[in-house]
């Protein structure tokens, strides 16, 4: 009877009726436990929103001070919780939530430090200008099951966790994310940005994946009939053992379309790609891959069914210039000189093969230069072993 509405929640925009946000608030006050640590309550209970007669549209603007431990002035979004799970955000139910120009930062939780949701109905996330940073967390950043999320114009950096992911754990969702940046972070288990499984869809578009560090994949891991596929993206100085941008195994589809992996190195094999027991592998759209010069190889991949290679450039450089592949193949059919720059490196690049192919039941590969691999030992371009080829594509 009592109602005010807080000035600080003003910001706050709710669709549907003031009966809705009059329930919502209702909802709130009534644990007074949570009193002084309401994100600690939005955290767990904004699976309320289900209990509306249709999905509600709840658009987060600058969530305020109001809700910090120990206010600060250029503190947003629930700042500097720990929880067990969901130190910022938690999903139980079916949810919708946009948040915009929120900072997201210094939270701690075992699963999913920042945000975490497990639903049997699908949650949606979609988080504009956002910044997601320096969280700590066993499991990951972000622990996502059954949900889509979607980065746009955001960055998720100088996160860090000791088990599996330091950014986005993925099983049954989906992850998009668009002109948005990844950087310094490492993944002790797995990977440094995103881990996704069983059945999980990565959509990547301009975005950049730079410094990070895993034990699989120092960008991304896929397993388990995930899908990934980006376009005009950029992999920069990220490293694991296997597999220094990418690692995959047991996944259903890869497109790779105009993005470029630059001084990524796999310590053991694969400075940029390793795949194995894919369905489909796909690179194409002037996407260029280059290693340094004591790289383990560019390239692996092992027992899929289709692989194609369509406009790709495999070098052995430290030049992240931006190529055009009909361009240099011109040059080359119409018998042009290299020039220097292009031959004047005659460093030992390493003893693997940029492009290692086994056991791949179909195999195409055009439009397609690999240079400037001088190795002491074994091939210095293409191994191809145990993948049936007939006679056009042998020439």
């Amino acid at each position: 009877t009592d109602f005010v509405v807080p000035e600080d929640l003003r910001n706050w925009h709710f669709s549907g009726t003031e009966e809705i946000f009059l329930s919502l608030w209702d909802q709130i006050t009534q644990f007074s436990v949570y009193k002084d640590d309401l994100p600690g309550y939005i955290r767990s209970k904004l699976s309320i929103f289900s209990s509306f007669s249709e999905r509600q549209l709840v658009d987060v603007k600058q969530l305020t001070d109001t809700y910090m431990k120990e206010p600060h002035p250029s503190a947003s979004a629930g700042n500097g919780k720990v929880a067990i799970e969901g130190g910022a955000l938690g999903f139980s139910t079916q949810s919708y939530i946009i948040s915009h120009n929120d900072q997201f930062r210094e939270n701690k939780g075992t699963e999913g430090s920042m945000m975490q949701c497990a639903s049997s109905d699908e949650v949606v996330s979609e988080f504009h200008d956002g910044h997601i940073t320096n969280h700590e967390a066993t499991l990951s950043t972000l622990k996502l099951l059954n949900c889509q999320v979607e980065l746009n114009n955001s960055e998720m950096r100088n996160n860090v966790a000791t088990a599996i992911t330091a950014g986005a754990f993925l099983l049954s969702s989906t992850f998009t994310a668009v002109d948005s940046t990844f950087s310094d972070q490492e993944g002790d288990d797995l990977s440094a940005f995103i881990s996704a499984g069983t059945l999980s869809t990565v959509n990547l578009t301009r975005s950049t994946f730079t410094n990070g560090r895993g034990y699989r994949g120092g960008a991304i891991i896929l397993a388990i009939a995930a899908e990934l596929t980006t376009d005009d993206c950029e992999f920069v100085n990220n490293s694991a053992e296997i597999g220094g941008a990418i690692y995959s195994t047991s996944t259903q589809h890869i497109s790779l379309r105009n993005t470029r992996f630059f001084a990524n190195v796999g310590t053991r094999e694969a400075a940029a790609l390793y795949i194995t027991r894919s369905e489909s592998f796909e690179i194409s759209q002037n996407s260029t891959l280059r290693a340094a010069k004591d790289h383990s190889g560019l390239v692996k991949v092992l027992e899929t069914t289709e692989v194609t290679f369509d406009g790709v450039l495999l070098e052995c450089s430290s030049s992240q210039e931006e190529i055009n592949i009909d361009n240099l193949l011109t040059q080359y059919r119409n018998n042009s000189s290299l020039s220097e720059e292009d031959q004047d490196d005659t460093t030992i690049s390493g003893n693997y093969p940029a492009l290692a192919l086994q056991q791949v039941v179909e195999l195409d590969i055009k439009r397609t230069i690999c240079r400037n691999f001088n190795h002491d030992e074994g091939p210095g371009a293409i191994v191809i072993e145990n993948t049936r080829l007939d006679e056009t594509q042998k020439e």
